[in-house]
């Protein structure tokens, strides 16, 4: 993945998309888990959990881990960019 696109992912929306992509796998199988998003993700199920309910940042390298494990599509990242006024 190139750098600075994921330097420029707003990491609190890049949070949401994954926790609408776990509730889309959870409502196309009943069965899925957390853990086994987490093993999709290549992270341990108590660090994702901790990431979801946003009581641990995400660094751009797990960013960019999530990104190629999911193969989130252009519009998906485009979603989740900082918008210019939210840079300083």
């Amino acid at each position: 993945m190139e750098t600075n696109l994921v330097k420029k992912i707003d990491p609190q929306k890049f949070r949401l998309l994954l926790q609408k992509e776990f509730e889309n796998r959870c409502s196309r199988n009943s069965s899925y888990s957390l853990r086994a998003f987490a093993a999709r993700l290549e992270v341990h199920a108590a660090c994702l959990s901790v990431i979801l309910k946003g009581k641990r940042p995400l660094t751009e390298k797990l960013v960019d881990r999530f990104i190629k494990n999911l193969a989130l599509s252009h519009e998906e990242l485009q979603l989740c960019l900082k918008n210019e006024s939210d840079v300083k």
